[in-house]
């Protein structure tokens, strides 16, 4: 080392270097990445809420579409009711001594199936609709297995017997069918 050199360390140079303006720049620069990182952490959560307020409102969209679409499910289970007694009605009018024959003369039996072809009118308005059951594979979903029945017509699983029949409002399940399945 010469004798105008002098040995400071990197630290001392730039302090020895810097400036009173130089060191506000490095403050205003500082400063500066601190407010740019709070304004991307601001950004994100206002990025954040926005999605989170966009998910609630289709959330809501959905419910209350659902609420339109299904809001008649309580009264339309209500009805299946009726629906089975009228059929209940008829059943026992065919098995009458005198069967079909007189049946269909019969004022009380036109009445009966006057009022069920009605209801079946209003049911298909309202995209209520029966499941499909007898001979079809048995589907958990929408029925319910009461029995097992021997039969050799039909595959294991199928079903050979409907108890009740089950009902549909649009895709929901309103009641599932009581069936008997067939085992071999």
């Amino acid at each position: 080392m010469t004798h105008f050199e002098q040995d400071t360390s990197p630290k001392e140079k730039d302090e020895e270097v810097k400036t009173p303006g130089q060191k506000k720049e490095d403050e205003i620069f500082e400063l500066k990445n601190e407010f740019n990182g709070q304004i991307n952490q601001l950004e994100e959560q206002l990025l954040r809420v926005m999605a989170d307020a966009e998910n609630r409102c289709r959330r809501m969209e959905k419910e209350a579409a659902d609420r339109v679409r299904y809001g008649l499910a309580p009264f339309a289970t209500a009805l299946l009711t009726v629906a089975d007694n009228l059929d209940r009605a008829l059943e026992s009018f065919r098995r009458h001594p005198n069967g079909d024959q007189d049946a269909e003369k019969d004022p009380v039996y036109l009445g009966v199936e006057m009022t069920k072809k009605e209801l079946e009118k209003v049911f298909q308005e309202f995209h209520i609709r029966k499941v499909e059951a007898l001979g079809c594979a048995f589907n958990p979903e929408i029925h319910q297995a009461m029995a097992e029945k021997r039969d050799t017509a039909l595959e294991n699983g199928f079903v050979v017997e409907v108890f009740q029949n089950g009902y549909m409002l649009h895709e929901r399940l309103l009641r599932p069918a009581l069936v008997s399945i067939a085992v071999s």
